[in-house]
């Protein structure tokens, strides 16, 4: 028995099996083994955290801004221009690593709640703030399906052809605002779950030829309820208006090069839509795209 035990050692299967077991510990704990603690980072990279948070006014924890567009997030620009239409009072915090409970950015934090998911984080305003909405009920229906359109198969597109298929575009933008180790280590914590979630709903492994497809599809359906309206249902925006402005104004603004614009160039209305909004709401960064 001892012979055994002392071939198995000298085998170096021993060694072999605590390796792969520490490995194994290690992927399933990677978030909290290999990320470093988002309140260290957030030291690291300066973030505004406000010392208090005072009642009545709406914080903003999202991305930060960028010289090109409102935010780096089509989730953040979402909800910042949902607040700046509506004139709601709020702070913005911007931070790269800090993020809600449920690790969801953007979240706010409004009279000691803390409200993560724009899908959760407008509906709680609108009641907070008591703003109703001006459409009937089967077109507040169309208005929910066509928002979780955009937030979800169009975001998944716009994903897949920003980030997933141009990492290399992604750093060039990353080191602009930081030096190369802290443009590595964000390379790392933005790229790798948007492959992780692109790979765990199967749209990585399609080819870009389809993913293109099915996001011209999208915006030919949005481009077609959008018609010569100022927004999507008439004269006053909706969440869906707030949705695809972020998404449009991300995915042009942004590090985005062929495909998409190209494919843009086919949706001149959209492009009116998304330029008369950033006019409204954020006219500091309000200029014509030249595609």
């Amino acid at each position: 028995m001892l012979l055994t035990i002392l071939d198995f050692i000298q085998n170096g299967w021993i060694i072999q099996i605590s390796i792969a077991l520490v490995l194994y510990t290690i992927w399933i704990w990677r978030r909290d083994v290999l990320y470093p603690s988002y309140a260290s980072l957030s030291k690291i990279e300066h973030a505004t955290i406000p010392e208090k948070h005072e009642n009545g006014i709406v914080y903003l924890y999202q991305y930060r801004c960028s010289k090109e567009c409102p935010n780096t997030s089509p989730f953040c620009l979402k909800v910042e221009t949902f607040l700046k239409y509506h004139k709601i009072p709020y702070v913005p915090v911007y931070s790269m690593t800090l993020k809600s409970r449920e690790g969801l950015v953007p979240y706010i934090i409004y009279n000691g709640q803390e409200i993560p998911d724009s899908q959760l984080i407008i509906p709680f305003l609108e009641k907070e703030f008591k703003l109703k909405s001006n459409l009937n009920e089967k077109d507040a229906a169309i208005a929910r399906a066509v928002e979780r359109t955009i937030d979800n198969s169009v975001a998944n597109a716009l994903l897949y052809f920003r980030i997933l298929k141009n990492r290399s575009g992604l750093y060039k933008y990353l080191i602009k605002i930081g030096p190369p180790f802290i443009a590595k280590l964000f390379l790392f914590m933005i790229y790798e779950p948007v492959r992780e979630k692109l790979e765990g709903i199967f749209v990585a492994q399609l080819p870009e030829a389809d993913v293109m497809k099915g996001l011209q599809l999208d915006l030919e359906s949005i481009n077609e309820i959008l018609g010569n309206k100022k927004y999507l249902f008439g004269d006053n925006p909706t969440s869906a208006d707030f949705a695809l402005f972020g998404q449009l104004a991300v995915g042009t603004y942004v590090y985005t090069d062929e495909p998409l614009r190209t494919m843009f160039k086919k949706f001149p209305k959209l492009e009116e839509f998304m330029e008369s909004v950033m006019k409204e709401v954020h006219p500091r960064y309000s200029k014509k795209i030249d595609f």
